[in-house]
């Protein structure tokens, strides 16, 4: 949408790509305001004229930003850690490599001066960090400028190019930063210094105007809740009934049911915000037992399969590692070796019942890791973490076979993999987008479902092979993560609501005159 500055209604410039729709990442007006560069999922982006009209397709990434004369873009690929150019005139490509130890790349911004590019990356595990560093468009001279343990939101070069600006989250809300960046090296200058604090932005982006006076942000109220979802009835068509479990505007996620089915555990907070802590209530809903009270991230808990157990992911000491506590209340204690990634989206990094041990992801989400929780020790469950992106353990009912979603290297190989864990062999079960949810009793069905899907539909697979088939669809549009009892009659969800706006700062730089 494009809307004038003074007000007015919004013109809609850009609606979804011929037959299918994008996530889009990243939005950015060209140097002289005539066109909107458009980077979403894949590795393709697309330039929309400023009023509408046919768009262009351009090799692209997930984030990408113009040059300041408007003739190349670079972009980001997410598991590439180069910069690739295009040319916009010809499509021509080229690339330079990003030197550091990172896994995700999370913004880039060209300099007005054209010499150098800001790129965001984090890396994962234990110790996640973000950095921000600067480098020559010819690859050269990478510098880094900020290095810490808080999430650092896409920043901006300053109209000079002697200065960035960038968000960083403090509690639930965000502080506007500036940092004084020497021309000639790239590299800081100075202390980072607060312009604006207790800001109500979103994460994802801000822009700001060619002379720095202005500065525009989403502001937005995120949250979700609990709901239950169970089949009524026998023979013929089952009708669904729900309730809500939980009421609020907190975001309340990742739900995990019991192994006996009376309890569901979950987290309450967000990594953006980076707090969160676990809590645990009957089924039904009800008053609920908070068991962490740490100030940290905590959250993706899994039960033991004598649901007296639960473990759980936190950041709490600065490291990312596989927690337990007792399901009843008591002390947390960590697994201290543990690397586990707590940025996994919809899919929780952690899984136990109905195994002996636990399962969980570890740093670059391309392996997990196999915990035993007596002894600590740990095994791969594939022998090579560098083959592909997995996601979304789950055992089956006799603990000798796991379920993961996995882009498997070679073609048409994404999708759900059964890997055995007394040879470790490896059969790919499903082709396409589904993630495991949990298998059926006997083990021969392993539902599933599509977190991208617009409808929230329950699949079942037979894992003897064959067509997959829908048992049900929720009555919900924004489902994050879903869990469901043993006997697969029942669900519970986490449901988003999302408001946003957009708002104007004036003057947010007192140095700006």
């Amino acid at each position: 949408m494009v809307q004038d500055l003074g007000g007015g209604r919004a013109l809609e410039v850009f609606s979804g790509v011929q037959k299918t729709s994008i996530l889009v990442y990243s939005l950015r007006w060209s140097p002289d305001g005539t066109e909107l560069l458009l980077s979403g999922e894949g590795s393709e982006s697309y330039i929309i004229p400023r009023f509408g009209g046919n768009s262009r397709r351009l090799p692209g990434g997930t984030i990408s930003c113009w040059s300041p004369d408007g003739l190349h873009i670079a972009s980001l690929r997410q598991g590439k850690k180069r910069v690739f150019f295009t040319n916009k005139a010809t499509g021509d490509t080229s690339s330079i490599s990003l030197a550091g130890d990172f896994e995700l790349i999370a913004g880039i911004d060209w300099s007005p001066n054209g010499d150098r590019l800001l790129v965001v990356t984090s890396t994962a595990g234990k110790d996640t960090r973000y950095t921000i560093f600067s480098i020559k468009t010819d690859g050269s001279s990478q510098q880094e400028i900020l290095n810490e343990t808080h999430t650092l939101y896409l920043p901006k070069w300053s109209v000079q190019g002697s200065a960035i600006y960038y968000f960083k989250p403090i509690g639930q809300t965000m502080d506007l930063l500036k940092i004084q960046i020497d021309i000639g090296t790239g590299k800081a200058s100075g202390s980072p210094k607060l312009l604006q604090t207790g800001l109500q932005a979103g994460v994802w982006s801000f822009s700001l105007s060619k002379d720095n006076r202005r500065l525009l942000h989403t502001r937005e109220l995120s949250f979700s809740n609990l709901w239950s979802v169970s089949l009524q009835g026998t023979g013929g068509p089952q009708k669904l009934q729900t309730k809500q479990l939980t009421k609020g505007t907190s975001v309340v996620a990742n739900p995990a049911i019991s192994p006996d089915g009376k309890r569901v555990a979950f987290h309450i907070g967000s990594y953006e915000l980076e707090h969160s802590d676990i809590f645990i209530m009957a089924i039904d809903g009800g008053e609920r037992q908070q068991l962490t009270f740490f100030d940290s991230f905590n959250a993706y808990a899994a039960w033991s399969p004598d649901s007296k157990e639960i473990v759980f992911g936190s950041t709490e000491g600065g490291k990312s590692r596989v927690w337990s506590v007792q399901a009843d209340g008591g002390t947390p204690r960590p697994f201290i070796n543990t690397e586990l990634n707590l940025v996994v989206g919809p899919w929780s990094p952690l899984s136990w019942t109905p195994g002996s041990n636990i399962l969980y992801q570890s740093g670059g989400n391309r392996q997990l890791k196999i915990l035993n929780p007596s002894t600590e020790q740990e095994l791969p469950l594939v022998p090579n973490d560098s083959l592909g992106w997995m996601f979304g353990s789950r055992y089956s009912p006799d603990g000798k076979t796991v379920a993961i979603t996995w882009n498997s290297p070679g073609p048409n190989n994404n999708g759900i993999w059964l890997i055995s864990l007394e040879d470790f062999s490896q059969t790919l079960l499903y082709k396409g987008h589904l993630q495991p949810i949990q298998w059926s009793p006997d083990g021969q069905w392993l539902y599933s479902w599509n977190r991208f899907e617009n409808t929230a539909r329950i699949y079942r697979i037979p894992v003897s092979g064959g067509v997959s088939e829908t048992i049900m669809t929720l009555p919900f549009d924004n489902i994050d993560t879903i869990s469901m009892t043993p006997d697969g009659n029942r669900i519970v969800c986490s449901v988003y609501e999302t408001h946003s706006d957009v708002w104007l700062m004036e003057n947010f730089d007192p140095q700006v005159k």
